[in-house]
């Protein structure tokens, strides 16, 4: 009988939520971006600009970074709900956990710059990639090495 590996159920559950909030965070990301493009000659969206106080260069990189974090949440779910197993394949996962936070903290950044920053929001944020790094972690402490 083998035996699992300890991040196992961490990084398979986190890594299907991961999967699902990349799909509409990549979608998202993807539909602002269009209506970015689209925006110049609609006034619906250049009304909802003004209402929000914000630019087309602010919705443009919202959208870039919607998108970007979904595709990064997309891998980081494949490779926990297909690796979660294997400690051999701690190190990717290790990596794209590490890829969460700095994406996490890049999208706090901007919203601070926006003037939407709220510390529970940071703290919500976290916790899934925070969560996946744990399980990755863990899977790499029982392969024998921490870093």
């Amino acid at each position: 009988m083998r035996r699992r590996a300890p991040g196992d159920i961490m990084l398979k559950m986190i890594g299907m939520l991961l999967l699902v909030l990349g799909i509409f965070m990549a979608f998202g990301g993807a539909g602002t971006l269009a209506l970015v493009f689209k925006g110049s000659s609609d006034e619906v969206v250049r009304q909802f600009l003004a209402e929000n106080k914000l630019t087309f260069v602010q919705m443009t990189v919202s959208g870039i970074i919607s998108a970007v974090a979904g595709i990064i949440y997309l891998a980081a779910g494949i490779f926990g709900v297909k690796y979660s197993n294997r400690t051999d394949k701690a190190n990717q996962c290790v990596i794209l956990g590490v890829l969460l936070v700095v994406e996490v903290l890049v999208e706090v950044v901007y919203n601070y710059t926006l003037g939407q920053f709220q510390l529970y929001t940071i703290v919500s944020m976290m916790a899934l990639p925070a969560l996946y790094l744990w399980g990755a972690f863990r899977n790499k402490q029982a392969q024998g090495s921490i870093l």
